[in-house]
């Protein structure tokens, strides 16, 4: 429907430059997602979480370095510690899970899941140095189109057990269509952020404040109750936000 939009619209280009850009990205981002629900699979959901929270170094390292950002301050510096520490502290107090897998292999699965995150949010922040940020509907089209395209072609190669149906149920639409528009919304609001604040602001900033949404949710809403670690890591976390801005 975005693509539809974007032809019959007056302001839609398309050029090398965002074709190049938004299939990279949506290869990577296609890979993410397959990495994160296998991993959600055959490893403890806390490991999983922490790998996923942890890959922001990667957009605040590589890219400052690959792109000549702004040098980060000392108080900066302790704001992205504090983060990386309040994630620490509220991915441990998560539910661990039910499986049993030797230590090399739950290393491994987290490296995975931290490279293959990493380099999403890597390519999230490509977007700036590019030029391209008056170009984000253009970058969203190909890296949604590019994610379609190779996770269709995924759903068609995977081997299906004897006798499990293989029509996908409504409940499934539903869901994927749903997790699908939160997805493209939340990447179009990710690359306006982006384009306005250097890496080493955005992404502790984002990765705290998800994470406090999600135990101030679950506590509020679902009545869950709240570790010592998480509420200790939801306040470091509040803390680093100040000081990353």
């Amino acid at each position: 429907m975005l693509s539809i939009v974007l032809v019959l619209g007056d302001g839609f280009r398309m050029d090398r430059q965002v074709l190049f850009v938004g299939c990279v990205s949506g290869v990577m981002f296609i890979t993410s997602m397959l990495t994160w629900t296998w991993a959600l699979t055959v490893s403890n959901v806390a490991t999983a979480l922490m790998a996923f929270r942890l890959s922001m170094l990667i957009p605040i390292v590589i890219g400052g370095v690959l792109w000549d950002e702004e040098a980060v301050s000392g108080p900066q510096w302790v704001g992205i510690a504090m983060a990386l520490c309040a994630l620490l502290l509220m991915s441990m107090s998560g539910r661990g899970g039910t499986h049993r897998i030797s230590r090399a292999r739950q290393a491994l699965i987290a490296f995975a899941v931290f490279m293959a995150q990493g380099a999403v949010q890597l390519c999230n922040r490509w977007v700036r140095p590019a030029g391209l940020d008056d170009r984000h509907l253009e970058v969203l089209v190909t890296v949604t189109a590019t994610a379609a395209v190779i996770g269709a072609i995924a759903v068609l190669l995977v081997r299906r057990r004897p006798g499990r149906e293989r029509c996908v149920s409504l409940p499934a639409l539903r869901m994927g269509a749903g997790i699908g528009l939160f997805n493209g919304v939340a990447l179009v609001i990710m690359l306006v952020a982006l384009s306005r604040f250097d890496g080493a602001q955005y992404f502790p900033i984002n990765g705290c404040a998800v994470v406090i949404m999600d135990c101030l949710f679950a506590h509020f809403l679902w009545k869950e109750r709240l570790s010592a670690l998480a509420v200790a890591g939801a306040a470091m976390g509040g803390g680093s936000m100040f000081l990353v801005l």
